[in-house]
């Protein structure tokens, strides 16, 4: 999703040189470039793509397909989030296809829902679902996507979906666990300013909790009731996702979520690892999949458990910057003992019981 951005009109420093003061236009630039370097990317939630009709609906109903993701909430203002997916049905006799969308709170208690057709055509059309009037008070909440379809025969399919929060349209300030946060949202007044230009000396001031706003770095979910049961959770293959870190002389702290499901009699663990890029793209092995982690997080599973857990990695400073790299990448991945190549984590031997339904990484 897009938002209209003017990001080629920095400050300019001449204009608050000794003696002289910063005029609106000086905030209406800081603003704006503000908006594109952190504001703006920190509102992205998740986006995913599936392949081979994975992601659909071929029985009358909604209790099919799903995938679910975990996200973090930029501020309290924030109450509107949009999603933008692609799809399509095919129709027996006056069927229908849907895309229904849900929003759960920490505890699980559904917030608000809402849905869109999805167009019956032979290719994928683009379609959205905006939810409004949010009122939220934990960190971050759950999104459950599914589809339905009216009709025996009918089929329904979804290749991508992408969700963002809407920027903020209102001046007032709002409060996050970083401290006070002076709205940039790229939408402007009717005066044609960006709606914290009149903000400018307080915006100033709280720059630096704009740059520890968190921000989503990956997300991926598998789909429960797909026909491919295959795709149901994370596997067989760790999924390495490139992240970019902004380059720092301080230690970075990657947060993460992950669903998981242990089907057997015993405890078992999933690891969350991160990596340097250039060994993942020069493993000379003859095995695929290869990779080498860096750093690794063990997070224990009891038996007969299906549960979200939680927690953190750290990166240390300054972050890896790959062969004739200018950027910082890494990559963030889990394993357990159901995937492979398990020798990178340390897993000795193949387990099926323990299962990665969604995983999603952010930091500030």
């Amino acid at each position: 999703m897009a938002y209209s951005l003017t990001l080629t009109n920095p400050p300019n420093p001449t204009s608050v040189h000794a003696g002289n003061d910063a005029d609106e236009t000086f905030f209406d630039s800081l603003c704006e470039t503000l908006n594109g370097t952190h504001a703006s990317g920190s509102l992205n939630a998740f986006n995913q793509g599936w392949r081979e009709d994975v992601f659909n609906k071929s029985n009358v109903g909604t209790n099919g397909s799903m995938v679910r993701h975990r996200i973090p909430v930029p501020s309290r203002a924030h109450t509107s989030i949009k999603f933008v997916f692609r799809g399509r049905h095919y129709q027996s006799g006056s069927s229908y296809g849907r895309v229904y969308i849900s929003i759960y709170n920490e505890a699980g208690s559904l917030l608000a829902s809402s849905y869109s057709l999805l167009l019956t055509a032979a290719t994928d059309e683009m379609g959205t679902v905006t939810i409004n009037g949010l009122t939220l008070t934990d960190d971050h909440v759950r999104v459950r996507a599914g589809l339905l379809v009216s009709a025996s025969g009918a089929a329904s399919y979804v290749s991508s979906l992408a969700a963002a929060w809407v920027p903020l349209t209102s001046v007032a300030t709002t409060k996050s666990d970083e401290g006070a946060i002076i709205p940039v949202g790229s939408n402007a007044t009717a005066t044609g300013r960006p709606i914290s230009a009149a903000l400018g000396y307080t915006l100033m001031t709280t720059a630096n909790t704009l740059l520890k706003r968190k921000r989503l770095l990956a997300s991926i979910s598998g789909v429960t009731g797909a026909n491919e049961t295959d795709y149901a959770y994370l596997q067989p293959f760790p999924y390495c996702q490139i992240a970019r870190i902004n380059h720092t002389s301080e230690t970075t702290r990657v947060y993460w979520w992950a669903l998981a499901y242990n089907s057997g009699s015993s405890a078992q663990e999933f690891s969350v690892a991160y990596g340097d890029l250039e060994p993942l793209f020069r493993h000379n092995h003859v095995e695929p999949n290869g990779f080498h982690i860096t750093k690794q997080e063990r997070q224990s599973v009891p038996a007969a458990t299906t549960a979200w857990y939680n927690g953190y990695i750290d990166i240390s400073a300054p972050p890896p910057r790959g062969q004739g790299m200018h950027e910082r990448f890494i990559f963030l991945t889990c394993s357990s003992a159901a995937m492979s190549r398990r020798d990178a984590f340390g897993f000795d031997s193949h387990s099926p019981d323990l299962l990665i339904r969604n995983i999603s990484f952010w930091s500030e």
